[in-house]
């Protein structure tokens, strides 16, 4: 019987330090490829305990150590991708981040392979430096995977490059992990939390850019109409983080700090969601939110902002309710409503879970990954 040849492929990322949304993103994929076609590679220019995962779960995987792409050393371990890609013959190489997106263009199209980046946000970080050198290398990409279709559009707007060269793959998630059995009293008594209580919910690292505070500035005008409602903030925050500071500091001035709970990184998410009655997402900024779909998996009412690629998965009022952008007043106004309006939540209850299994289920995200991989 004839053996048929994997194809080969290198990821390689800024850090695989923690598994933010891009970071899980490339997990899923390398761990979820037909093993039978494809033999994945993972390289990563900082690390963390995120690169021992990898390596457990049976992929190869390198810690370059790059901290500057600039620095003699940076150079140096770029001649030894180059000739890494070289002598394993690899396929394709796929890059995620900016500094991992410059070096990757240049090795990988001096080295022959194929070249794919993903694009995993609006661009928030960007500088004008940045932009202009992505008009240039983004000639040198094969194909460029958008994590939604707003993504893709200000891809085009802002760096000119044609629609047919971008495809939007959305992200996928493990509805099984979601869908469980859960003690809400048990973990309602653990977090202090009365068991006669709803529990509004946001889950997302404690920044800026994620709008806790505008989540936070919601919270005086729903205990003034409902006695019984507790909030949960669930993600990673730092002590002497002046943000995080600020935000005590609000939760202070608005007397609202019996209600308020910081549980911190958590990773049991799937358990957390199943005691929250409604999920909210500020963010300022999102490509796409991993968070988001975990959320409606779990089969719960999601409150998001109109930014990124949030109204791709939300559609408002039938599946969930999209508010405009850090539009403090119009969050609260749906956390009301969810609240009071039984029908409302059972319906959107009852949607979420298919437009998960439908559309943004893990199956159907690696297999559009594996579509596009054997067409390049």
């Amino acid at each position: 019987m004839q053996t048929v040849k994997k194809t080969q492929i290198v990821f390689l990322i800024d850090y695989l330090k923690h598994k933010g949304g891009a970071e899980k993103n490339l997990f899923d994929i390398v761990t979820g490829l037909d093993k039978e076609k494809f033999e994945c590679i993972v390289m990563s220019m900082q690390s963390g305990d995120m690169l021992d995962q990898v390596r457990e779960s049976g992929i190869e995987a390198y810690d370059l150590n790059i901290k500057r792409i600039y620095s003699p050393i940076a150079i140096f371990k770029e001649i030894k991708l180059y000739f890494f890609l070289r002598k394993r013959k690899i396929n394709i190489l796929v890059t995620y981040h900016e500094s991992s997106d410059f070096i990757g263009a240049l090795v990988g199209k001096m080295a022959g392979v194929k070249l794919i980046s993903s694009r995993r946000d609006m661009g928030f970080r960007l500088n004008k430096r940045h932009i202009s050198i992505y008009k240039h290398i983004n000639k040198l990409f094969d194909k460029i995977i958008t994590v939604s279709d707003a993504v893709k559009q200000i891809i085009y707007e802002r760096e000119n490059v044609p629609l047919e060269k971008m495809i939007t793959i959305y992200n996928g998630v493990d509805i099984e992990r979601f869908q469980i059995d859960v003690d809400i009293n048990k973990y309602k008594q653990e977090l202090g939390i009365p068991l006669d209580s709803k529990v509004i919910g946001t889950v997302g690292n404690i920044r800026h850019i994620k709008g806790t505070d505008i989540f936070i500035g919601s919270i005086p005008g729903i205990v003034k109409k409902f006695d019984n409602v507790y909030f949960l903030i669930v993600g990673k925050y730092e002590q002497a983080d002046i943000y995080y500071q600020q935000l005590k500091q609000q939760i202070e001035k608005n007397n609202i700090s019996d209600r308020v709970i910081f549980t911190g990184k958590r990773i049991d998410i799937p358990e957390l969601l199943q005691i929250m009655d409604v999920v909210v997402f500020p963010s300022r900024s999102e490509g796409f939110s991993n968070a988001i779909i975990e959320a409606m998996a779990a089969g719960k009412p999601v409150i998001a902002t109109d930014v990124g690629g949030n109204k791709e998965v939300i559609n408002s009022g039938k599946d969930g309710i999209i508010t405009p952008d850090c539009n403090l007043t119009m969050i609260e106004s749906a956390i009301k409503l969810l609240l009071s309006d039984e029908d409302m939540n059972k319906h959107i209850r009852e949607n979420v879970k298919n437009k998960i299994i439908n559309y943004f289920s893990l199956k159907k995200m690696n297999k559009n990954v594996e579509k596009l991989y054997a067409e390049i």
